[in-house]
């Protein structure tokens, strides 16, 4: 578990480093860009940490990238429940990211612990990257867990 002003950081990391890569090999750039979101730190990566990884979204709720759940990539989860029910939370996480970023909390199920059945409080920071056209405009959300007494 890290700050809020780290997990800022990493998110910020992450946008500058993929606007970079998009504007030095343009749509060529999507097959490295992903590799390199999924590879962990203990192996060399910089934007994965076990749980603590990056996805994107598109406005409308399309999975474009999930650095831990390929198999949700190609789906809409617009109206996706949360650990608790909660059916908004992809919306607030897009409104969140509209506004120029910030934090979302909801629960999620925190899949390292198998007691977990009620979700664990999820905080996630949101920021827009814009893509190449063909690409889909997205947003970069991390995530963290951590516990709620």
């Amino acid at each position: 578990m890290v700050d809020r002003e780290t997990l800022k950081q990493f998110v910020e990391g992450a946008v500058q480093w993929s606007d970079s890569l998009f504007k030095a090999l343009g749509f060529s750039a999507i097959l490295h860009w992903k590799i390199e979101f999924r590879r962990d730190v203990k192996d060399g990566g910089l934007f994965k940490d076990g749980l603590t990884l990056l996805y994107s979204i598109a406005p409308d709720g399309y999975v474009v990238f999930h650095a831990l759940d390929p198999w949700r990539e190609g789906r809409i989860v617009i109206n996706n429940p949360d650990a608790r029910g909660d059916t908004t939370f992809v919306r607030r996480i897009i409104q969140e990211a509209q506004s120029g970023g910030g934090f979302v909390d909801y629960y999620w199920d925190n899949p390292d612990d198998p007691d977990d059945d009620q979700g664990e409080l999820s905080g996630r920071l949101m920021r827009f990257l814009l893509c190449p056209k063909a690409y889909r405009e997205s947003i970069f959300s991390q995530v963290l867990f951590f516990r709620v007494s």
